[in-house]
């Protein structure tokens, strides 16, 4: 009974697994629709590491998780066969394939291998990027190619890693085997053969993520965490920016920008071009505007004043937008002149004040008077014979200024 039993387990095993695979097939094309010359099509299986990858409910190893087939000169169609995603444990592998044109890669793109048969020119890539972490496991690969037969391969890869894995082909895509493959240093490895040999050498190297060697120019689109973009580099972006979560901006912004959306400008923001404001811009306290040079132009801090400053008691700032506008109350028995107290300009102040309560031949023009001063504005009223000649009690005047 139990030699049965095993023979059972024998036959019905294969038929499990293959019944678990997928034939997949595509075509790699010109834009012209004409099939390339020494094309190929390499497909890789991702997410399993550092477990090996087995077929789910049989425990059989999947052993050929990196290889590359050749393009059809005729057509440029392809077709292999590979185990399905959802029957490889652990969960939540993929498989990847690059698209290489005289060993050079073109083209690439993830999937999720489901169904069989699984046509490529039509199957969706997998849009969504896992979530990376210090544990995520980055896959980076590099081709050596020797156009002239040899029989040492000197592969600098600048991977950054000891142990890489190493595959080399003829230029038929026929794999060959190397009499020594040797990681000289974490970024060559060497290949000798007895024969003298032409081909490609693939190599490939699987670690977890180290953005500083590497991925150096990765861009993390779902980080755990705030990113910096260290040692003084730039950041450049050729197209649009879109960013809808808010934040703040300090340094220097040159071109024609456009600000469309609620911004927060903080650290000094400079904009040196041609800039468009299509929503409302936000100054925190003291942020300023300047002009040229760097001169003070607008402050978002309010002009402040004595109860005395207009020569009685009680004046002072009834509301203010910083400089930009404000109004005074000139409090009870006022003189003729106001002084108020300015945040510090380049050289002065231009303020120009109305009063807003009373009108009549005593009260009839404001006008800055006196000596220019960075910190500091006095605003005279001038009867209708330009004789100075005092408030009346509680008005208001109505200000703007600019810093020069």
């Amino acid at each position: 009974m139990l030699r049965k039993v095993i023979l059972f387990v024998c036959l019905f095993l294969p038929t499990l697994v293959y019944s678990q695979t997928a034939t997949v097939t595509g075509h790699a094309l010109y834009p012209s629709n004409s099939a390339p010359a020494n094309a190929s099509v390499c497909f890789s299986l991702l997410n399993f590491k550092p477990n090996l990858p087995r077929v789910v409910g049989t425990g059989v190893l999947i052993q050929q998780t990196n290889f590359c087939i050749t393009v059809s000169t005729a057509d440029g169609s392809f077709s292999t066969v590979l185990f399905e995603n959802p029957s490889i444990t652990p969960a939540n592998t993929s498989w990847r394939v690059d698209y290489l044109w005289n060993g050079i890669q073109q083209a690439s793109a993830t999937y999720n291998v489901n169904a069989s048969p699984f046509n490529l020119d039509v199957a969706t890539p997998l849009a969504s990027l896992p979530i990376a972490t210090a544990s995520t496991v980055v896959t980076n690969s590099f081709i050596c190619a020797v156009p002239v037969a040899a029989t040492t391969w000197t592969c600098t890869h600048n991977l950054n890693d000891s142990f890489v894995v190493t595959e080399a082909f003829d230029p038929t895509n026929k794999l060959l085997w190397p009499d020594t493959i040797t990681n000289t240093t974490p970024n060559v490895t060497v290949l000798t053969f007895v024969t003298a040999q032409a081909g490609t050498a693939r190599i490939v190297s699987t670690a977890a993520i180290n953005i500083a060697t590497s991925q150096p120019n990765a861009v993390i689109t779902n980080p755990v965490g705030n990113q910096t973009i260290n040692a003084g580099f730039s950041f450049n972006v050729l197209g649009p920016l879109n960013a809808t979560g808010g934040g703040s901006l300090g340094g220097t912004f040159g071109g024609t920008p456009t600000w469309a959306a609620q911004h927060t400008f903080s650290s000094g923001a400079i904009f040196s071009g041609v800039t468009t404001l299509s929503a409302p811009l936000f100054l925190t306290t003291g942020a300023t505007i300047e002009g040229q040079a760097g001169a003070l132009w607008y402050s978002v801090s309010n002009p402040t004043i004595a109860g005395a400053g207009c020569g009685g008691s009680a004046a002072s700032i009834v509301t203010a937008n910083g400089t930009a506008a404000f109004k005074i109350n000139v409090g009870t028995t006022p003189s003729s002149a106001c002084t108020f107290t300015m945040p510090a300009a380049a050289t002065g102040w231009n303020v120009s004040c109305n009063d807003i309560t009373t009108q009549s031949t005593s009260v009839f023009v404001q006008k800055q008077t006196g000596a220019e001063s960075t910190t500091s504005v006095t605003i005279t009223n001038f009867n209708d014979v330009a004789v100075a000649t005092a408030f009346a009690a509680s008005d208001v005047l109505k200000c703007i200024a600019t810093a020069d």
